[in-house]
């Protein structure tokens, strides 16, 4: 006789196999590892740190540098403040300077900021040689700084100052470029992604605009300078179309204007001449919006990527290979400018100290202060009792001394009987 174990499993075995069938997302839930989730994790990262974006601009004065910027951020007063009340000739400067503007942009729970940095004084002197040399020294001091903190112990508090795209303003009313604009860009095309410009492009007809852009690029490959170009090697990538539109716009024509004017009863941005107005966002008149494109929402991570990876890097290696004492002496300033701050700290912890004796001081002086003033409100108390009492006993003394009063004329005392 079979066993009610066996018979179980007899009846289980010839029972049939019933699957509850799972929806598609969720065989595929199952199935996925969740690698899929790290562009949320990298978003989250990004809404938590922000992130830090620089730009420069160079060129001549006059080519609207100013009104550009304000035209991308939307600011109408963004490099041009104190030149208001100067002169012609004091507002530009005998040497190239570097102006700094930081602003902070908050989209969407994402926090941007900005660094626009302005060369004041570039090309506008007589002798324009080597005019070029404080921008070079800039870029260079910000890959040394950001490789100071990247040698320190601790990088928790490391700051990204490098110079992720430089705006190149070129003159319309020249046929190409300048030997200035060739001798400077090929000066900086190893340290910083170029974007070349040509600005006040409302004042070339499309002809004439096509045939600068032509001759631009046509220097630029000659003379082997690289500027910025999207990536376009991956076909699959969904900026492919975008990137390669991109380039055939390079070298962009554009034209500023950050204040609203009403055109045709729309509310537009746009430079408005007698016989007609040029859109400052409409892609037929200029490449602005393109650019603004590249620069803020699109290509704004391929070139941090491209100064971060390929042009610091490059520097840096070259800086090691070159200088091998560099890491000797970023070690020895930090060894110099830990001191210093121990030295700091020990000079604050004995002006701490210091202070804190004579609060102590000052304060047992107060107590002091406090004790006779208390030992003096005591004694004046005891002397005014003393003396209140002394003035009871004399009032006392006074009324046992003092005879008893007369008797009364209206009732004289009774005769005896």
């Amino acid at each position: 006789p079979k066993s009610n174990f066996q018979v179980f499993f007899f009846f289980m075995a010839a029972a049939p196999l019933r699957t509850k069938k799972l929806p598609s997302q969720a065989r595929e839930n199952r199935q996925s590892i969740g690698v899929s989730s790290i562009s949320q994790q990298m978003m989250q990262q990004l809404r938590q740190k922000g992130f830090d974006f620089c730009l420069m601009l160079a060129g001549e004065s006059g080519l609207g540098k100013s009104t550009l910027i304000g035209t991308l951020f939307g600011a109408d007063k963004v490099l041009s403040r104190g030149q208001v009340n100067k002169t012609a000739s004091e507002r530009i400067p005998k040497t190239v300077d570097i102006t700094e503007l930081k602003f902070t942009v908050e989209e969407k729970g994402v926090t941007a900021r900005m660094t626009v940095l302005d060369t004041p004084g570039f090309a506008d002197s007589v002798d324009t040689r080597g005019c070029w040399e404080p921008i070079v020294q800039y870029i260079d001091g910000t890959f040394m700084n950001f490789l100071k903190y990247e040698m320190q112990a601790d990088r928790s508090q490391i700051v990204d100052s490098r110079v992720h795209a430089l705006l190149y303003f070129i003159n319309p009313s020249s046929h190409g470029l300048k030997p200035l604009d060739i001798e400077a860009l090929r000066a900086l095309h190893h340290k910083v992604n170029i974007i070349p410009v040509i600005a006040k492009a409302d004042t070339l007809t499309k002809p004439e605009l096509k045939k600068l852009k032509d001759a631009i690029r046509t220097e630029l490959e000659k003379y082997e300078i690289d500027i910025f170009v999207p990536d376009t090697s991956d076909e699959s990538s969904l900026l492919f179309e975008e990137s390669v539109e991109l380039e055939t716009l390079m070298p962009f024509a554009v034209v500023g204007a950050s204040k609203i004017t009403e055109v045709g009863g729309r509310q537009i941005r746009s430079r408005v001449y007698p016989w007609g107005a040029v859109e400052v966002d409409n892609s037929e008149h200029c490449d602005f919006t393109p650019l603004r494109k590249m620069l803020i929402i699109t290509h704004t991570q391929e070139l941090k990527l491209s100064t971060e990876k390929t042009l610091y890097e490059n520097w840096r290696r070259d800086k090691l290979k070159n200088d091998p004492s560099v890491q000797d002496r970023i070690r020895l300033e930090d060894d110099q400018a830990s001191k210093e701050k121990a030295r700091q700290l020990e000079e604050a912890n004995r002006l701490l100290e210091q202070k804190q004796l004579q609060m102590q001081r000052d304060f047992e002086e107060r107590q002091q202060t406090l004790e006779r003033q208390r030992q003096e409100v005591e004694e004046m108390k005891r002397m005014l009792a003393l003396a209140q009492a002394q003035m009871q006993a004399q009032a006392q003394a006074q009324a046992q001394v003092q005879p008893p009063p007369s008797a009364s004329k209206d009732h004289p005392p009774s005769s005896a009987v």
